[in-house]
């Protein structure tokens, strides 16, 4: 489903049953933003999401999970399907 725009007929076809289904992840990086999205009831989705989760892990980003108000909730240091978004920091640099 990645890549598939959050209209409620899209998702439909897509086999999502409810929009709440959909997850995020956000990552801030050298080309801009890069979003990943994810139906946690599809088995090889979470399993593709959770591969690209470790990735960005792997390159020293930071994720955090983010409440469905937009407050920061917490800092993530393993994948979580179930977190409706998770957006990634590039790592800090000292100088």
């Amino acid at each position: 489903m990645d890549g598939i725009e959050k209209d409620p007929d899209a998702l439909r076809r897509a086999g999502v049953t409810s929009p709440g289904d959909v997850r995020e992840m956000c990552v801030m990086d050298p080309t801009g933003d890069t979003r990943i999205t994810w139906d946690a009831n599809n088995t090889a989705e979470v399993d593709n999401a959770r591969e690209q989760f470790k990735t960005w892990k792997a390159k020293g980003y930071l994720a955090y999970a983010v409440k469905p108000n937009g407050d920061p909730d917490k800092q993530l240091l393993e994948f979580d399907p179930n977190a409706q978004k998770i957006i990634f920091s590039p790592p800090l640099r000292g100088g």
